[in-house]
């Protein structure tokens, strides 16, 4: 039975295709983002706190995919000028010590990896976070969604949507081994605006130009654009930023 997957991170290294362009066998489908989006989730951190210096990674160790996520951000982190402290996501009483632990100690911010564990330890996490005040950056916008502040990854209804497409073409005669698995090509910044306004002045960028918490759908655009133009934003995210014509996800407090 011919078989269309989504949202897998690492689809070569946990067996399911032998490769991205060539799958073979009988399984295709799309992949979650690319290694390469962790070492901008650095960068990003970096814009929204200047004053970040320790970034704790919260992974996944048993997946080959939180290794490789945390690979890149420790390439990353001499650039940006940033020591990164690896966090495991086994259970909620690991990460609670751990977070807890790093945040004794100044200049630090949070990056959450793409994982399951995450996913399901989320509010655990947004809420060590906000005790903390400690900043941080998700791999996706439903962690933005309840309560935390900034998020940057690919959409997920468009890998549904996309599935539909090849599960129809297989059914039309085309085998899962000619179809190759694709990475997204959509990409969604997304911030808490009332989870912004909580951070202090003095060490976010998250601010207007008049140096105040943006409160308004305008503000944020211009500071968003200004991003883009310096290069942060993520090539073919169109739909984070954009210089002409941004394309914002709104959802309540979030933009």
């Amino acid at each position: 039975m011919p078989i269309v997957f989504v949202t897998v991170v690492d689809p070569v290294s946990s067996g399911f295709v032998d490769s991205l362009a060539r799958p073979g066998g009988n399984i295709t489908g799309f992949s979650l983002y690319e290694y390469s989006i962790s070492g901008k989730w650095l960068g990003l951190l970096k814009e929204i706190a200047p004053g970040i210096t320790r970034a704790a990674v919260i992974r996944d160790p048993a997946l080959t995919a939180g290794g490789g996520q945390l690979g890149v951000i420790q390439a990353v982190a001499p650039l940006v000028g940033a020591e990164v402290i690896p966090v495991n996501v086994r259970d909620a009483g690991e990460i609670e010590r751990a977070i807890t632990a790093f945040a004794r100690s100044p200049n630090g911010g949070l990056i959450v990896t793409g994982s399951t564990l995450a996913a399901i330890h989320r509010d655990l996490i947004v809420t060590l976070a906000a005790r903390h005040k400690l900043p941080a950056v998700y791999f996706q916008r439903y962690f933005v969604v309840g309560g935390g502040l900034i998020s940057y990854g690919s959409g997920l209804v468009d890998q549904y949507r996309d599935a539909a497409g090849y599960v129809d073409r297989i059914l039309k005669g085309e085998k899962p081994a000619d179809l190759p698995v694709q990475a997204p090509t959509k990409y969604e910044l997304v911030i808490n605006l009332k989870t912004a306004k909580t951070r202090p002045s003095h060490d976010s960028t998250l601010v207007t130009p008049h140096n105040a918490p943006f409160s308004t759908y305008k503000e944020a655009r211009v500071h968003l654009t200004s991003w883009q133009r310096g290069g942060l934003a993520a090539r073919g995210a169109r739909a984070a930023v954009g210089a002409d014509a941004p394309d914002f996800r709104v959802d309540g407090d979030c933009e």
